[in-house]
C-alpha cells in the first residue's frame, strides 16, 4: 500500500495490492480528477512476441483494440 501525500484526504492511499482468487491486482486511486467509474485495466505478463500478439488479437476481436499493442518482452512493437 502506497498512502497519499497531500492534496488528498488523509488516510487515503494511492495504490493497494490485492489478490483474488489466486490472482494478484492492484488498486489505483487516480485522485479527485478521475472520479470511480467501471473501467478497469489488466497487465498481461508474456514470455515472447508470440504470445503477446495472441493475446492481443483474442482481446482485440471482442473489443476496441483503443492503443497500439504495447512493446513485447524483447523491446520489440
Amino acid at each position: 500500500m502506497v498512502r497519499a501525500e497531500a492534496p488528498q484526504p488523509e488516510g487515503s492511499v494511492l495504490t493497494v495490492a490485492l489478490t483474488l482468487e489466486g490472482q494478484s491486482f492492484t488498486a489505483l486511486n487516480g485522485g479527485p480528477q478521475f472520479p470511480f467509474t467501471e473501467a478497469v485495466s489488466f497487465i498481461v505478463h508474456c514470455s515472447s512476441q508470440e504470445e503477446l500478439d495472441h493475446y492481443w488479437e483474442q482481446l482485440s476481436e471482442v473489443g476496441d483494440a483503443t492503443s497500439a499493442a504495447p512493446a513485447g518482452p524483447e523491446g520489440g512493437g
